[in-house]
């Protein structure tokens, strides 16, 4: 008696992965949430399927995956706790391809690419998008109306409370994007598990003021005024940034917990690395506005958290783009709202609820712009022919190319807007701005001049060149 006893006092001290699993996982994805303690206080919202899950707790939810024996954690791409969209939330399919629904009327598809999982269908009522055959763009569709996604959807970057749900919301996002995108290397270039950055640790003793921008004690600072970081633990370095009175500030990312990050400043001194390690931060000026009520976070890619919320007609300075889901922005707050002469902070607005705040050119008879331009030099493989008319619409041949980029449609609309240099999206030579906004959806934008009567195209990539070759028609002559 003693005997059994003592067998079954023994059993009840080991921790059997049959006893420990509260959760209800199993194989590869049960030992992997029970490496460490962080999933202890979370439990299944949806049955597991092949080696995932979404698990949940009461503040955080997030789908979880063991691929390839890694454990992936993606919080961005399920609802969370309080959205009352998340709660008729299932989950179907296996490891190649699956279905996150919710309800009848709102589902999203990822497969498995060969190297990561990727969505291949979003529907949502009437509206939605999906990857084209070939795998070469996603295309929106509703109403027997469709767009090109100037978009990927991998889901390590998925975000499912920023997706578009409308035709409008992807003219906006083609637009920013492309507007934007000469500061989408602002914070790193993210791969397919979100690294970027230089991880650091170890790197002095003691704990630093963590500021939102970096201008020291005139910036904003979050966790009432306290945010810090330790120097002993992990970080990851971005770039480094020196202000205007001479002072160099590191950008940041670190864990404030489990489920919280932080994107913040360290003045660079208090870091025991190379600085010349560090890339240079280059913002861009570009002037937006929101075109809704929105918020400001400091924390984009897990929590999402709102340190300030923005109403409609917010202005902010775009300094950047993350993932093409949040701009990075400059604003000013006092006592908790956006205000002139405040604190300064830097953080991420939703692309998605902001637009370009500038002026097209209505007035642009005294360039010489309307007519058939031919293609003539410059970094093209194509040649081509463009013709901007004087209503706005352009036609062009369907080889045609804009600054190394195939022109997606042979019919759009084109605006001009002039370049303040300031802004830092197109290099001082260039006098103007111009948008090409095709039928198919795609937007294009170039910087613009004129150099000895041949038109010069311009963006990221390099340049074109065009000459005129036939003038547009005036009815006055």
């Amino acid at each position: 008696m003693k005997k059994c006893f003592a067998l079954i006092l023994l059993l009840c001290l080991i921790p059997l992965p049959s006893l420990a699993n509260s959760w209800g996982l199993r194989g590869d994805l049960l030992e992997a949430v029970m490496t460490v303690d962080t999933w202890n206080d979370y439990s299944t919202i949806t049955k597991q399927v092949d080696n995932i899950a979404v698990m949940g707790s009461r503040y955080h939810n997030a789908l979880m995956l063991v691929d390839d024996d890694v454990f992936h954690v993606y919080p961005t791409a399920v609802y969370q706790p309080g959205d009352d969209r998340g709660k008729q939330i299932s989950l179907s399919g296996d490891n190649d391809l699956f279905t996150l629904a919710y309800g009848d009327r709102e589902s999203y598809t990822f497969m498995h690419n060969g190297q990561f999982h990727q969505l291949l269908r979003a529907v949502i009522g009437d509206f939605s998008i999906t990857l084209d055959s070939n795998a070469s763009c996603y295309r929106a569709s509703m109403n027997d109306e469709n767009l090109i996604v100037q978009h990927d959807f991998p889901l390590s970057r998925f975000n499912i409370s920023l997706f578009p749900r409308s035709l409008e919301d992807v003219h906006r996002l083609n637009l920013m994007d492309a507007a934007l995108e000469p500061g989408s290397s602002l914070l790193g270039s993210y791969g397919q598990d979100l690294s970027s950055g230089i991880r650091l640790e170890g790197q002095g003793t003691g704990n630093a003021p963590v500021y939102s921008a970096p201008f020291g004690e005139s910036s904003w600072r979050a966790a009432k005024g306290k945010a810090a970081v330790s120097l002993k633990g992990e970080m990851w370095a971005h770039a480094l940034y020196t202000n205007n009175e001479g002072d160099s500030y590191a950008l940041i990312h670190y864990d404030v917990s489990e489920r919280t990050q932080r994107y913040g400043f360290i003045s660079a001194g208090q870091l025991s690395l190379d600085l010349d390690t560090l890339p240079r931060l280059y913002p861009l000026q570009m002037p937006l506005r929101a075109i809704r009520a929105t918020y400001l976070t400091d924390d984009p890619l897990v929590s999402q958290y709102r340190q300030f919320e923005a109403p409609e007609g917010t202005l902010f300075t775009c300094l950047g783009l993350l993932n093409d889901d949040y701009a990075y922005v400059s604003a000013e707050v006092r006592d908790g709202h956006f205000a002139d002469g405040g604190e300064i902070v830097w953080g991420f607005v939703p692309v998605k609820d902001l637009e370009l705040f500038t002026s097209p050119v209505s007035d642009f008879a005294s360039l010489p712009l309307c007519g058939r331009w031919l293609y003539h030099s410059g970094l093209e493989a194509l040649h081509g022919a463009l013709i901007l008319n004087e209503d706005g619409t352009y036609l062009c041949d369907e080889e045609f190319t804009v600054s190394s980029q195939l022109m997606s449609s042979p019919s759009g609309t084109w605006t001009l807007c002039e370049n303040n240099p300031d802004n830092a999206l197109f290099a001082h030579e260039y006098s103007h701005v111009i948008i090409f906004t095709a039928n198919s959806g795609e937007v294009f934008v170039r910087g613009l001049r004129f150099e000895d009567q041949a038109l010069i195209l311009g963006g990221a990539q390099g340049f074109g060149c065009y000459m005129m070759d036939t003038p547009a028609y005036s009815p006055e002559e």
